[in-house]
């Protein structure tokens, strides 16, 4: 049986984008994105917009 309001993403590396693309697609779709060993941010998604954003005020950093 899956919880459909306790989904979560976990990408490492390339998979991350994959995870952040998800995530600022459909932003309250997830309850947790976890990202390993992702290059991420300046200057790295300088180019997309939507991964730019702040996080959101339930977000906490490790």
């Amino acid at each position: 049986m899956v919880d459909p309001g306790n989904i979560g993403l976990e990408g490492h590396s390339m998979g991350g984008w994959t995870v952040l693309a998800a995530a600022a697609a459909m932003p309250d779709a997830y309850k947790a994105v976890v990202l390993e060993g992702s290059s991420t941010g300046k200057p790295f998604a300088a180019d997309e917009p939507r991964l730019a954003a702040q996080p959101g005020p339930g977000v906490q950093p490790l």
